[in-house]
């Protein structure tokens, strides 16, 4: 088998993904959503495809020997925005973290240093894959080089390769230049032949092969679509020349140099803390954890094989288990002592107004005590605490604590002492935010790792409900929520 180097379109991506995700960016006012996205992207393709070289390909500043042969070559392009144009400095600084190594050839576009080095690395043995959202890398796919669309989103992607041009276009990647030089391409400002689309091109290049021999037998195209190729046909090969991309930038390449190295993981953590990025700063620390021992326990997760009693020990404060409905009367004494509690219900259903109870957590501000329906009478013990959340002069607090309100009414029981909620305080003081989730809070906050929902139950058809888990799994989300909410 070859070994595999990845070049990706820096440029391409970083675009892509500065408008496929929402306007993130930090307390301090960064944006950083197109490197978030780009990273989705990056850490998508190595689990996929397993490269043993990278490198990425960005445009330069100067314009490109394109813009001397056509002067409105993009001129038609819009001013790529300032939200985007900070990050791309940032994700230079990020991949450096990485030791991913980013090249930019000056008269030349990425696309020009992609084909370049696919084309050196394919004499070397390698298979490549060129890594992209710009279709004109298509003309560069060839046996052993690949050509990875994005798609949708920022992580869903299609291979291309002889046999997919083959089934898509009916054409060999070779002739897709000559494809582009008929129906130019407006991105780029390609003028191409007027009044000729991707279809009559595509219908053009399968009858005739080339450029060159639609031209060699103009004789035998009738009516408008010959007015139309004699009329524009300088401006056909001029397109020809501007869609191909270069293969033969005189600049050394060297395979061993892009080979894949471990990223500095204390480094790439104080940034990914600095960028806000919870997601990416888990997966670093937990190939960190996974490389050093298997057994290390995870800065991040609650493990399973841990009693959440001893967990929390550690923070000083217990969860209590309660198995016996005669210990309700002591919370509920606990409670009114204290003047206070937070509660959280864990339902089987997203929505509260549809769902029952499995489980409930609750706490007089000291310890937190462990309610699991399946061993006690759910009625018993709201019955028990009724007088609790009645009371209007007990103060009640919770993270959206509307879905236990909603709960409780069903119930007959009014929660009439509510007096403080996470989710909009947070909504308070940060309005324009995407999420207002208490494991978003814990971190910003307190910075503090804990799984948010969608750790623990998953997403989409897959989702599981709070009663899918067991109930160590369902106490250590009850000790985080409440820990969290406390604090």
């Amino acid at each position: 088998m070859n070994n595999k180097i990845m070049i990706l379109d820096g440029n391409s991506l970083l675009f892509r993904a500065f408008y496929a995700m929402p306007p993130l960016k930090t307390k301090k006012g960064q944006y950083t959503n197109a490197v978030f996205g780009f990273l989705s992207m990056l850490y998508k393709l190595l689990d996929t495809y397993s490269p043993e070289y990278i490198c990425v390909a960005f445009d330069p500043k100067k314009p490109s020997f394109r813009h001397e042969q056509y002067k409105e070559y993009k001129a038609t392009r819009a001013k790529a925005p300032n939200e985007l144009v900070e990050q791309f400095q940032l994700i230079r600084d990020v991949l450096d973290i990485h030791n991913i190594k980013c090249v930019e050839i000056d008269g030349f576009e990425a696309d020009d240093v992609a084909g370049t080095f696919a084309s050196a690395a394919e004499e070397r043995g390698a298979d490549v894959y060129l890594v992209t959202s710009d279709k004109d890398y298509l003309q560069l796919i060839d046996e052993n080089i690949r050509v990875v669309l994005t798609k949708k989103g920022v992580t869903n992607t299609e291979e291309m390769d002889l046999q997919a041009m083959d089934d898509v276009y009916g054409i060999s990647p070779e002739q897709f230049v000559d494809l582009k030089a008929l129906m130019g391409d407006q991105s780029d400002n390609i003028p191409g032949v007027g009044g000729i689309g991707e279809k009559t091109a595509l219908k053009l290049m399968q009858e005739y092969g080339s450029l060159d021999n639609i031209y060699a037998n103009i004789e035998n195209i009738k009516g408008k679509m010959r007015e139309k190729l004699e009329n524009d046909k300088m401006q056909a090969y001029m397109s020809q020349t501007l869609a191909r991309i270069v293969r033969d930038i005189p600049i050394e390449f060297e395979l061993e140099e892009y080979r894949i190295q471990k990223p500095d993981s204390k480094k790439l953590l104080s940034m990914y803390d600095e960028l806000e990025f919870r997601t990416l700063k888990k997966r670093v620390a937990e190939e960190e954890q996974h490389t050093e021992s298997e057994s290390q326990m995870s800065m991040f997760d609650i493990p399973e094989n841990n009693s959440v009693s001893e967990l929390v020990s550690n923070k000083q404060i217990k969860i209590i288990c309660i198995d016996k409905e005669d210990e309700i009367k002591t919370i509920s004494d606990c409670i009114e002592k204290s003047g206070k509690f937070v509660l959280k219900f864990l339902f089987d259903s997203e929505r509260a107004l549809y769902g029952n109870a499995v489980a409930a957590g609750i706490s007089d501000g000291a310890d937190i005590y462990y309610l699991d329906f399946d061993k006690l009478d759910e009625d018993g013990v709201l019955n028990e605490l009724k007088s609790i959340f009645e009371s209007s002069n007990i103060n009640a607090a919770g993270h959206s604590i509307k879905d236990e309100a909603i709960y409780l009414m069903k119930k007959g029981i009014e929660l009439n002492g509510i007096s403080f909620d996470s989710e909009i305080g947070k909504y308070l003081l940060e309005p324009s935010e995407s999420s207002y989730s208490i494991d978003k809070i814990a971190y910003e906050y307190l910075a503090q790792e804990i799984p948010s929902e969608n750790d623990i139950l998953g997403t989409g058809k897959k989702r599981l409900s709070f009663k899918d888990l067991d109930e160590d799994r369902k106490k250590s989300y009850i000790y985080n929520y409440i820990k969290t909410v406390l604090r």
